[in-house]
């Protein structure tokens, strides 16, 4: 696959997403744009049932900015009807229409009242470049970084949402990413949201992982602050 060009967007999560957002991405040249879980929340968002209801929305934004930022969108998280059944799924965006949906297999028991799990390992080939995609806390399951590993995928992105809760950050990147990432040979790129959600602090660690090790993520000073980073992996 060679190098890959991946722009994180770590947003904060006070405000959704409008104009000035769109004018925000619309220059940037990479290959993928990844956003964090459920990316359209804002203070005013109170329960699941908001998210829910916004999701519509936020895929017809995702698509308005796919005719200016021209790379593969990975849309974080949203609420997704497939054949009457309801998902918590990862639109993936490219040429002004969505071209599959990752459906999340491990959910949260907030999560999952009248919410299926996927079922599918996420495996896809865009642009000469094949990756897969883990939601939230997948990123942590050894079993599902396992089945990637055995199909031979070397590329993850994750979307994420983290609410604050240790202290020490840098030892959780090298025991969930470092060590996956050596043992399997996979690069890792860790898109975590800022501010709050649903009444909670959230810890933005984005971060990007190469089998050698970190190759960049936000400094502690950077973990409540919305950014966009543009990273180049070498897979």
């Amino acid at each position: 696959m060679g190098i890959v060009k991946v722009t994180v967007f770590q947003k904060s999560l006070h405000e959704g997403p409008g104009l000035a957002t769109v004018k925000k991405l619309s220059g940037i040249k990479s290959n993928f744009l990844i956003f964090p879980e459920f990316f359209f929340s804002d203070d005013k968002t109170a329960d699941y049932r908001k998210l829910e209801d916004k999701s519509s929305f936020a895929l017809d934004w995702l698509l308005k900015l796919n005719e200016s930022y021209k790379g593969i969108i990975i849309g974080g998280t949203m609420f997704y009807a497939e054949n009457g059944q309801k998902y918590i799924a990862t639109p993936i965006i490219t040429g002004g229409e969505v071209i599959d949906w990752y459906k999340k297999r491990k959910l949260k028991p907030e999560e999952g009242d009248g919410v299926l799990a996927g079922e599918d390992c996420g495996e896809y080939i865009l642009g000469g470049h094949r990756f897969s995609i883990l939601s939230g806390e997948e990123v942590y399951d050894p079993a599902l970084i396992h089945e990637i590993a055995e199909k031979g995928i070397h590329f993850v992105i994750a979307v994420s949402n983290s609410y604050r809760s240790s202290p020490d950050s840098s030892q959780s990147d090298e025991d969930n990413f470092c060590q996956p990432a050596k043992q399997h040979g996979i690069s890792f790129v860790k898109c975590a949201a800022s501010g709050s959600f649903l009444g909670k602090e959230l810890q933005g660690r984005s971060l990007a992982v190469a089998p050698s090790g970190i190759s960049w993520r936000v400094s502690e000073s950077e973990e409540q602050s919305e950014l966009i980073k543009t990273v180049l992996i070498n897979i």
